[in-house]
């Protein structure tokens, strides 16, 4: 199962669509307390920075998961 995530590249940038496999999620931690932004790493060591909140990311998940059984 995959999960659509906006990805983050900077201010004047537009933002990107990322799909990423949620079994290869390893970690889903906030930037900064002021942003929205979340730093989402997944294959082991690769990271990207995405336009959610860690418990919307975590929420998207758990419906894929659960949800549809």
């Amino acid at each position: 199962m995959f999960i659509k995530l906006n990805s983050y590249l900077g201010d004047n940038e537009p933002q990107i669509p990322v799909w990423i496999n949620i079994n290869s999620i390893s970690s889903i931690r906030p930037y900064n307390h002021e942003s929205s932004l979340t730093k989402v790493t997944y294959n082991i060591n690769q990271s990207i920075l995405v336009i959610a909140k860690p418990k919307a990311i975590i929420e998207k998940i758990n419906h894929l998961r659960y949800d549809k059984l």
